[in-house]
């Protein structure tokens, strides 16, 4: 009888092991998986520092620098510039990470520089496949892109025009949020089905690269899906002043218009609505999250009901 309950002890801490590691085994990776994957935020670079080949596409084109963060951060940004004034030129990054096959949009932070007589700033994405055929592929007319200034409680949804291109305002600074569908091939040979999970490189091809018309990028990051969602900054109290009275009766002053681009997209840019979850998108809990976390609690809860079982068999034997 000893022996039988000793074989029964043995199966019961083999499955309340089980158990417990079946509850680690799910409740892991719904923490670990994160909806948000930062590709590139040059760390480990320095400011003065310059980008050589294993990071820029096009070194023979364009000038990688690394400054002080335009972010704010304690960090560097990639500052590029050119030798010349470039009419249209790339700006191609070879990312740290080349799957992308589990995101659904990706996020730049950015600062242009307008080239003299343009009233806005034209950006062209393109997207390079890995070997061994080395597709190009661009982001189709009439899809959406999103863009929020620094600053902007809200997001500008635009869209790519006919020349797979869309417009930015006047130097601009803030988020990018281009998702990732609906591609277009273009290049002359191989696959038409773009491949997220073998992204060599992502370019940014921009109007009047020069020494005096720099562009930068930082916080390359994946996200689950397009998230519009923005922080709000802490509440606080205005200071109250008192302003002593004049006699003096102050003008009003006349406010200047601001023109919009003579060449806009296709479609005008509207405000876009706001989605749940944070300003990197790792805000909020998903349903399958929540799913994963109730079975866990559940395999949790059998393996103490084995444990119990098995302290009752213990106390039988003695």
């Amino acid at each position: 009888m000893k022996k039988q309950n000793g074989r029964q002890a043995g199966r019961a801490w083999r499955l309340c092991a089980a158990a417990c590691a079946l509850a680690l085994g799910l409740m892991l990776p719904a923490y670990a998986a994160g909806d948000s994957l930062v590709v590139e935020d040059f760390e480990g670079f320095t400011v003065g520092q310059r980008a050589d080949d294993s990071l820029i596409r096009n070194p023979d084109q364009i000038i990688g620098e690394f400054v002080p963060s335009i972010t704010g951060d304690d960090g560097v940004s990639l500052k590029v510039t050119s030798d010349r004034v470039q009419a249209h030129v790339g700006v191609g990054i070879r990312p740290a990470v080349w799957d992308w096959s589990q995101y659904g949009a990706v996020q730049y932070y950015i600062q242009t520089t307008t080239p003299e007589g343009s009233e806005g700033f034209n950006i062209k994405p393109t997207f390079e496949e890995g070997g061994p055929d080395w597709e190009w592929y661009l982001i189709a007319q009439f899809s959406p892109v999103y863009y929020r200034a620094e600053g902007d409680a809200e997001w500008t949804e635009t869209v790519v025009g006919e020349g797979y291109s869309f417009w930015l305002p006047t130097d601009f600074k803030g988020y990018l949020q281009i998702p990732l569908e609906n591609f277009v091939w273009a290049s002359q040979n191989g696959d038409y089905q773009f491949n997220l999970g073998n992204v060599y490189s992502f370019c940014l091809e921009v109007d009047g690269l020069g020494p005096d018309t720099p562009f930068y990028i930082d916080d390359v990051t994946l996200l689950k899906e397009v998230n519009l969602e923005v922080e709000e900054a802490p509440v606080t109290a205005p200071e109250t002043t008192v302003t002593p009275a004049t006699d003096t009766e102050s003008e009003p002053t006349e406010e200047t218009p601001t023109e919009s681009p003579t060449e806009s997209p296709t479609e005008a840019a509207t405000t876009a609505p706001t989605a749940q979850g944070g300003e990197d998108g790792s805000g909020g809990v998903s349903p399958a999250v929540v799913v994963i976390i109730v079975v866990a609690l559940l395999a949790v809860g059998a393996g103490a009901v084995v444990a119990i079982r098995l302290l009752i068999l213990k106390k039988k034997e003695k």
